[in-house]
């Protein structure tokens, strides 16, 4: 079978990044011409309140009628469409725009500057694979990371905008300038959940100034919300978002939400502070193995994925950074946790197994392997930051990917 493999390699390489575009177009098609039914329509409502002139951005049914009126039906109440506003206040001002214009042209917008953030983290991903293994292996690595189909579901959302600030972080890190990544880093709070676990374990590796500027990038976010919508709105941004959270805490992803599953939604607030409270006194204890600030970002990300309340399909396009450094140390397995990512959508997704947390177990699975990679081996010891740039000739000094 093995020795098979590479002869079909470049058949699979090809075939995989095929169904990947053509997901990515049938899905960017749906949400253009359906934006009703996907993420737009919850974060223009937003801008829509802003541009009316209310700051009422967290009030629901402020937001139903919103939506309603976005929609052009009498009510939101009993629709299959409606979904709560629960970003900062700057999401809604930077979509402010966008309530100006039809609800098919503004999501064709949106959805431009996210597949611009894509192509961004597409020539990074590709420039660093393609000088660490041969053409084939960096295809196919690369078509199941990058075209994961989760992401594509759901273009019109910010996911894409935050791997790109992700994979800038991680940019400044190769050039030393860790305040700078810091930054980008705290600017990811666009979705709280999807880095909460990063300020943590930077913390337990004494990462002192990608700390400063990750407060930097969170200062961003309460600033700005207090200048748009006030204080009052603004205390009740996370109290509201993880009120909706926690409701639809039984279509989430994570640990969390398992247990919310079995043991009934209350828990799974109780259940991510618990786990949240676990790694830090685990990272606290592991902290002479966190001397790499791109593996413990890297980390940071999936971890946040695996043990938050709240994520969905889409934010598991964050674990891209993760499995690629692991890919170019481990190929075969990388290719294995990147297919198990992309099966674990479709089995959630579409198909009568959807209670399987099939997409939690691929998550957990990818989290050991790239931890115990990059942090306990004895690899680990390698500098990754020297390998986000990578040499066309330094894969001569790989040789670990079988």
């Amino acid at each position: 079978m093995r020795s098979a493999l590479p002869r079909l390699l470049p058949w699979i390489a090809v075939a995989w990044c095929l169904v990947g575009c053509a997901f990515l177009v049938g899905e960017l098609h749906r949400e253009v011409n359906d934006p009703g039914n996907s993420d737009y329509v919850a974060l223009l409502d937003g801008g829509y309140i802003l541009a009316t002139g209310s700051h009422c951005l967290y009030c629901e049914d402020v937001q139903r009628s919103t939506a309603a009126h976005l929609l052009h039906t009498a009510s939101s109440y009993g629709t299959a469409y409606f979904q709560p506003y629960v970003s900062p206040p700057l999401s809604a001002w930077i979509f402010q725009p966008l309530a100006g214009v039809g609800l098919n042209q503004g999501a064709g917008i949106a959805a431009l500057i996210s597949l611009t953030c894509l192509g961004v983290v597409a020539l990074w991903a590709w420039r660093l694979l393609i000088g660490l293994l041969d053409r084939w292996r960096a295809l196919l690595l690369f078509g199941l990371v990058i075209l994961y189909v989760g992401a594509e579901s759901a273009i019109v959302q910010w996911d894409y905008v935050l791997l790109a600030l992700a994979v800038g972080a991680l940019t400044l890190l190769h050039r030393g300038r860790k305040l700078e990544a810091g930054l980008l880093l705290g600017l990811m709070l666009m979705k709280p959940q999807d880095v909460w676990l990063v300020p943590v374990l930077l913390l337990a590796a004494r990462q002192w100034r990608m700390l400063l500027g990750f407060a930097c990038g969170g200062l961003v976010y309460v600033v700005s919300g207090l200048l748009i919508v006030g204080s009052a709105q603004m205390a009740q941004w996370l109290p509201y978002a993880t009120h909706v959270h926690l409701k639809d805490a039984w279509q989430s992803l994570g640990i969390p939400s398992v247990i919310a599953t079995v043991v009934g939604i209350g828990w799974g607030e109780a259940a991510a502070a618990a786990l949240g409270m676990a790694v830090g006194v685990l990272a606290w204890r592991h902290r002479s193995r966190l001397r790499d600030p791109v593996a413990v970002i890297s980390i940071g990300l999936i971890a946040s994925l695996v043990f938050a309340p709240h994520v969905l399909w889409e934010d598991v396009i964050l674990c891209a950074p993760g499995l690629l450094l692991y890919g170019v140390r481990r190929f075969w397995p990388a290719v294995g946790l990147a297919a198990g990512l992309n099966a674990g959508f479709f089995i959630d997704g579409y198909t009568p197994a959807q209670g399987a947390h099939a997409l939690t177990i691929a998550l957990v699975v990818a989290l050991v392997a790239i931890s115990r990679e990059l942090l306990f081996t004895r690899a680990a010891e390698e500098p990754l930051r020297d390998q986000l740039v990578a040499s066309p000739s330094a894969h001569r000094h790989l040789q670990r990917t079988a």
